[in-house]
């Protein structure tokens, strides 16, 4: 049968048309009464148009607000690869790279371990206990390492300049002694006596300063030296205790003897050493 409103053909069983959804009643009534006279389908009247109001389709149908929208999932099709292959796993991400520290960061570490390792060497406290002292009583083996002497060369230095120290003493002497000679000639003034004194005190202290290892008889030229500068010195305290004015040669016989025996024995010990290293003789008389 054919539907009245769209003309397509339907199933004579279906209450409406299968394409327009238009009811099917009269139409069926009317091809069932036309197909038991042998005539054709009825046509519809002419002027009498009518309009049947389909219902709307699901998805033409307007939203409300209490209408919710819910995401699929996608379709096995619609995934990359395999639809009906494995389902796919999930992987971790690939952990991150670590940045490598910068060389100036090294070598700070580097630098601060040293100074610790240095300091715990430093203060660190020694296991080692100390070595106990030797008892009273008991005899050490211990060998005594000779300490090295002066060589010939040093020694012969040492010595000359020993040498030329005391000479240097002895001149000044002399030179004194030539100056109180006229000091005494013009009548013992006070003030130029007293400057013999003095200069007689300070070859004194030059004297017991000396140094006179280095040279034979050392010592003991040392000790003559500094006894007759001391019998000088005593000469010349009587003549400041007479000044102004001079002591008669009775007064003073005795210290000037003393004085010139201390000289002569001053001059037995330096006589054979200044000749050995070339310096001047010396004569009692004239110290």
């Amino acid at each position: 049968m054919q539907c009245p409103v769209c003309g397509s053909d339907t199933a004579s069983a279906s209450p409406r048309c299968i394409r327009c959804n238009a009811p099917l009643g009269d139409a069926t009534a009317r091809d069932d009464a036309t197909v038991r006279d042998g005539a054709g389908p009825v046509p519809p009247p002419e002027g009498d148009d009518r309009t049947t109001r389909l219902s709307p389709e699901p998805w033409d149908a307007p939203h409300t607000e209490d209408e919710q929208t819910t995401r699929l999932s996608p379709e096995p099709w619609e995934q990359p690869g395999d639809p009906w292959g494995p389902p796919q796993i999930w992987q971790p991400p690939p952990p991150r790279r670590q940045r490598r520290a910068t060389p100036w960061v090294a070598i700070a570490v580097g630098g601060w371990i040293l100074a610790v390792a240095a300091l715990a060497i430093v203060f660190w406290p020694s296991d080692e206990e100390p070595a106990p002292e030797p008892t009273a009583g008991v005899a050490q083996n211990t060998t005594a390492v000779p300490t090295p002497g002066p060589t010939t060369a040093e020694t012969t230095g040492s010595a000359q300049q020993q040498a030329a120290q005391i000479d240097a003493v002895l001149g000044d002497m002399a030179a004194t002694r030539g100056e109180l000679g006229g000091i005494v000639a013009a009548g013992c003034d006070r003030d130029a006596l007293q400057r013999i004194r003095d200069s007689r005190q300070e070859q004194l202290d030059r004297a017991e300063a000396l140094e006179v290892d280095a040279l034979p008889d050392g010592e003991a030229l040392k000790n003559a030296l500094t006894s007759a500068l001391r019998i000088s010195l005593e000469s010349n305290d009587l003549y400041l205790s007479h000044a102004p004015g001079c002591p008669s040669e009775s007064a003073a016989e005795d210290v000037n003897s003393r004085a010139t025996q201390a000289k002569t024995e001053l001059v037995g010990y330096w006589n054979p050493i200044a000749a050995q290293y070339g310096l001047s003789p010396r004569d009692p008389s004239t110290i």
